[in-house]
Formats: structure tokens, sequence, C-alpha cells
């Protein structure tokens, strides 16, 4: 078979391979080899001169000699293509035309290729020189410039770019002769390089959603410690005052006791036994709306706080600068409008709540009230105040029974908080867990290979570094037991010691 083809675009997919089901061994097995596709104008008239049909141009990218048309044998691939349009073409301001060096050291205007471009020469003669005046004068903050380099004055070199512009501070990238052995000995350098790598494929994405995804279940995880801390200091509060109001059980038989000794403190002629059952069940109605009333002032206070509190995360909007402006500012005023309905809502809605906590208020004031003012207690407080020892023992049980009620709260918070903690430890340990998974859906559609070279993700436990963290901490809990226990007094000094 010829070495090359005259052919059209559809004729070239499958001679170079890339036609679908024509892959490359198979097209070397029938032809020997892949074949570089060429055409013509296939000209029948001046007219049709370098003017071919639907503008099928032939670019070749060699030498204008016969050795550099021989040169697409060889790279049948990269080396002629048939399309209308220039290959590989780039945007002029991507491409540097020439510099122009006007010192008093030297005098020249070098010409560079839009594509790639060799410098030649032996030791110190200048190569290196010449790439680091061309990075200093687009972008001065580059570093790894030699001294003598950035004493240059600007105004000596210039820098003409393909689309006629001068000496713009434009994105370069500049590796000095010792980069690649820089890389090679620096961990972090060779992983930012192979970041980079990842970052130019279709793979951008998928590192970007997972680096924000770690970002942000970081924060959510060191946001869940923090409340697990908070939680545990409010248990270890509200314990504290438990133990102060003293024992349930004990509280429990102590009443029973007061109880029994009003009953026998009670014996009076005047007052019949079915009247101080009657006191005794007004008493006890008060009592129950009293706390009633308590629990109301106290939760008013609570939600007059919350309701002076943000609902929202002011940091949350921060989001939105990763949006383009085709969006974020729609997204903002979205966000900004429910914010605001929320809020008014909110607002709305603890106001209405509140004015109803104050009517409930109101109302159990009169209901006490009401049954203080009855005949029934009035004769009843007054038959049994003139009894010094019902009174005592009356005021000695309110005291109690406003214990037990308080302990009886004070448990219930307790086991409510407590039941938050577990809820938000289960959250916290999910959260440490969906690293996993997630790092797992990464490797699933992470896909990279290059010229047989092929990126993997691998998934690395730090069993040494937790067993590190455990260890400290262990040691740190053992530390600080033993300052508290010394500050204590629990470990005293031995005075011989002295």
């Amino acid at each position: 078979m010829s070495d090359a083809i005259f052919s059209n675009p559809s004729d070239r997919e499958f001679f170079i391979g890339e036609k679908n089901g024509c892959d490359e061994s198979l097209v070397i097995n029938k032809c020997g080899s892949l074949k570089p596709c060429v055409h013509g104008s296939d000209a029948h008239c001046e007219n049709k001169l370098f003017n071919p049909d639907e503008n099928r141009f032939c670019w070749i990218k060699a030498d204008l000699t016969f050795e550099g048309l021989k040169q697409i044998l060889c790279e049948p691939k990269d080396r002629v293509k048939i399309q209308a349009n220039k290959p590989e073409e780039k945007s002029g301001y991507h491409v540097i035309k020439s510099i122009e060096i006007d010192s008093e050291i030297c005098k020249q205007n070098i010409l560079l290729n839009p594509n790639l471009n060799t410098i030649i020469g032996g030791r110190s003669t200048g190569k290196s020189t010449l790439l680091q005046l061309i990075a200093h004068r687009v972008n001065p903050n580059i570093s790894d410039i030699k001294q003598f380099i950035t004493d240059i004055p600007q105004e000596a070199i210039k820098i003409i770019w393909q689309d006629n512009e001068e000496n713009k501070n434009r994105g370069i990238e500049f590796f000095p002769q010792s980069h690649m052995y820089e890389i090679a000995r620096d961990k972090e350098k060779k992983n930012k390089l192979i970041q980079d790598i990842v970052e130019e494929k279709d793979n951008k994405n998928l590192i970007r959603n997972y680096e924000k995804f770690c970002a942000d279940n970081k924060s959510t995880i060191q946001t869940n410690l923090d409340d697990l801390f908070q939680l545990q200091a409010n248990i270890d509060e509200l314990t504290t005052t438990l133990k102060e109001k003293g024992d349930k059980s004990g509280l429990k038989k102590e009443i029973e006791n007061l109880q029994n000794k009003i009953k026998e403190s009670q014996q009076d002629n005047s007052f019949s036994e079915d009247e101080l059952k009657q006191y005794e069940k007004l008493k006890d109605e008060i009592l129950k709306l009293e706390q009633l009333q308590q629990k109301q002032e106290k939760d008013k206070n609570e939600i007059a706080v919350l309701k002076d509190e943000d609902l929202f995360d002011s940091s949350f909007s921060y989001k939105f600068n990763q949006l383009s402006d085709l969006n974020s500012t729609a997204i903002q005023a979205i966000f900004d409008s429910v914010r605001q309905k929320a809020i008014k809502e909110w607002q709305d809605k603890l106001s209405a709540k509140l004015t109803d906590i104050n009517e409930s208020i109101e109302k159990y004031k009169k209901e006490i009230q009401d049954k203080k003012d009855s005949d029934s207690f009035k004769k009843g407080s007054s038959q049994l105040e003139q009894n010094k020892q019902y009174k005592e023992l009356n005021e000695r049980l309110a005291i109690e029974n406003k214990k037990l009620a308080e302990i009886t709260s004070l448990q219930k918070q307790i086991g409510n908080i407590n039941a938050q903690k577990e809820t938000l430890f289960e959250q916290t340990v999910q959260n440490h867990i969906s690293f996993a998974t997630k790092i797992d859906e990464l490797i699933r559609n992470f896909s990279l290979m290059h010229d047989d070279i092929e990126i993997k993700i691998e998934k690395i436990y730090r069993h040494d570094k937790c067993k590190e963290l455990l260890k400290d901490f262990i040691n740190l809990q053992k530390l600080i037991g033993d300052f508290l226990s010394m500050i204590g007094g629990k470990k005293e000094a031995d005075p011989k010691k002295h």
C-alpha cells in the first residue's frame, strides 16, 4: 500500500485509527502502518486553485522542505490535518510573538514560534538568562529570578504578544533549571504538580467538589464538637445543681413525713374534716398552678433570648462567591428574600407565642388568686394560721415540694440534653464515616490516563496518626487527673522531703 492517502476528513479518521470500530491495531494489521491523509484543491480551472471544495485545506506542520514533508509519514496524526481552520491556533493573548532587547550589553529582536521554541547553546551562553528575562518582564512577582536580572531596567526589555500588545502582565509559568529536581525531592511540590495535571483534565469538578465537601464536613464536625462540649458543660452544671438540691428519694420521704405531722397538728374541733379536705385540695391546686406559672416565666425569658438571635449563619452567603456573575446576584437575592421572610415569620411566631405565654401566666395568676380568695381557703388559712406548729410544718413542706419540683425539672433537662448529645455524637460519627464514603465515590468516578501512564486515587488510613492522637489524649487525661487530684488535696506533699 502507498505511504500516504489522498483523502477526505472521513477517510483520515480511518487511516489514523480514530474511526469507531477501527482502532490503530486493526489499521496497522490491514495497511501496514497508520497513513497520513492529504488533500489538494483538485483544480480544473484557475479560479479553483488554492480554493478546495468545502474549504478542505491541507495543513502540514513541518519545515518547507521535502524532508519536512516526509515527517508526516512518522507522525500522521499530529503533522497533517484536513480542515477549514488552522489547527491548534492559539489566542493572541496566549502567544509571545517577539522579544526586543535594548540595553548596553545587547540590542536584538528575537522572533518566536507560536508553538514550541528551543534555545540551543553551550554552558553559560545565556539560555537561562533569556528565559528569566522573559519571565521577570511578564510578571515581576515570579520567584527564582537571579538578582542581576531584577537589576536590569524594565524598559530595556519589550515583550510583544501575538495580539500586538506590549509588556502585558499575563499568566505565565516559569520553570527554572532546578525545578524538576526540587519537585522530585519535595513531596508537597510533587503533589501540587500532580494536582495541576489532574485539574487540567475532566476530573477538575470531581476534585473541586470533593475538596468543598471536605471543607464543609470539617466545619460541620468542628461545630458539632463545639456543641458537644457545650452540651456536656450544661450537663455538668445541671448535675452540680442537682446534687446541691438533695436526694430525690430522701425528699419524698421527708415530704411524706411532714404531711403526716401536718395531719396530726390539724386536730381542731372548729374545723371539720370535710373543710380540711377541701382546704388541702385547694392548696394542692394552688401549688400546681404556681409551678406551671414558674415554668412559663422561665420559658418566657428563654424565648425572649431566642428572638434576638440570628437564624442564619452569616458566612453562608460566602458560598455564592463560587458562582459566576450570571447567577451569583440572582442567588444572593433569592437567599436574602428567603432569609428576610424566614426571620420575619420567626419573629412574628415567637411574638405570638410570647403573647400566649403572657396570657397563660395571667390566667394562672387569676386562678391562684381566685382559689386563695375562696371562703374554704380563707377559713382554712385563718384556722391553721393560729396553729404555730402547723404553720412551721407547712412552710417546711412548701420548701421541700419546691426542691422536689426543681429536682424533677433538672432531671428532665439533663435527660433531654443527654438525648441531644447522643444524637449529635451519632451525627459526628457519620460525618467522619462520610469522608471514606466520599473517597470511595471519588475513586469510582476518577479516571486519568495519558501516554500509557495512569493516575489512580488510593484511600489511605493514617493509623499511626490516630494512635498518636489517642495516646496523647490518654496521657493528657492522666496529667489533668493528677493535677486536679494534687490541687484538691488528695496528694499531699511529704513534709520530710522539704
